[in-house]
């Protein structure tokens, strides 16, 4: 489990990445809260690294396997 200041800094990133899901989110109780903010958080890397268009396919491939 992260401490505090790591919560705290999850909590900030979903509400950085997206104020409306980070809502909606906030209103499961934990642990699936955080299990959800977390896996947010981790499709949403993958889905920039795929989506961006200065890398290389080979770069995408090897930061997303």
């Amino acid at each position: 489990m992260p401490n505090e200041q790591q919560r705290a800094v999850i909590i900030e990133q979903v509400k950085a990445v997206s104020r409306s899901f980070a809502y909606v989110i906030n209103q499961l109780d934990d642990p699936l809260c955080l299990e959800v903010q977390i896996g947010y958080l981790l499709f949403r890397l993958g889905d920039n690294i795929e989506d961006t268009s200065s890398l290389t396919p080979l770069l995408k491939k090897e930061l997303l396997f």
